[in-house]
């Protein structure tokens, strides 16, 4: 299991929709938008999962504010 975890503000309910749209960005510019559509082919290529939780910080009454993306693979015996 791979963690990443950030301290920004959150991602609103109707983004987390669309995270892992080819193409998809909330910023402008060319080449954007393919970072987590890779990572997400990748992963499942490998047999994995991955996961988003971002509740917004300003509507989770949480106090730990920031995303967390989680990346998690089965079990597989070692080679020798």
């Amino acid at each position: 299991k791979i963690i990443v975890r950030d301290s920004g503000e959150g991602i609103p309910a109707e983004i987390k929709e669309r995270i892992f749209e080819e193409g998809f960005s909330t910023r402008d510019g060319k080449g954007r938008g393919y970072g987590l559509t890779i990572v997400k082919k990748l992963v499942e290529r490998n047999s994995g999962k991955i996961e988003i939780h971002s509740p917004p910080a300003h509507s989770s009454g949480s106090s730990t504010p920031g995303s967390e993306v989680i990346l998690s693979f089965p079990r597989v015996p070692c080679k020798q």
